[in-house]
Order: C-alpha cells, then sequence, then structure tokens
C-alpha cells in the first residue's frame, strides 16, 4: 500500500529556526520534532529523569506536605 503526505510549508524567523534545529534529536525529520515538542508529555519522557536517591528524598517531601495539610488547625 502506498501513502501519499500532504505537505505544508511554514515561516519561522531565524531566530525561531535556529532554536528547533538546536532541539532535535539526532537524525529527527523538523516533522517528528515538531510533533514530539508539541504533543502531551508521556510517562516514558520523564522515566529515569530522578536519581534514586532524588526520587526517595522528593517523595519524603510530598509525604510531609501532605502530612501537613492533612492536619486542621483550629484557632
Amino acid at each position: 500500500m502506498y501513502l501519499c503526505m500532504a505537505y505544508k510549508n511554514i515561516s519561522l524567523s531565524t531566530e525561531a529556526y535556529e532554536t528547533l534545529r538546536r532541539h532535535k534529536r539526532g537524525s529527527e525529520s523538523f516533522t517528528q520534532e515538531v510533533l514530539r515538542l508539541l504533543s502531551k508529555p508521556s510517562i516514558t519522557d520523564v522515566a529515569g529523569i530522578l536519581s534514586d536517591e532524588e526520587a526517595k528524598e522528593l517523595e519524603a517531601g510530598v509525604k510531609m506536605v501532605r502530612k501537613a495539610f492533612k492536619v486542621r488547625k483550629w484557632p
């Protein structure tokens, strides 16, 4: 089966083009890059960003904040 892809031309400032070009990953096309940058993030996009130690510190901080907000302080 042969698929024909339609194309649209867009104009970018030199600054916008250079910014887009710097963010390209390897052999990624500009089309792939624009779709990646404008799509909603996936959990796999952020998996592995934190070290185990950072993740434990973050989790402890979240638990502390949640605990603080569960306690009602009445005058």
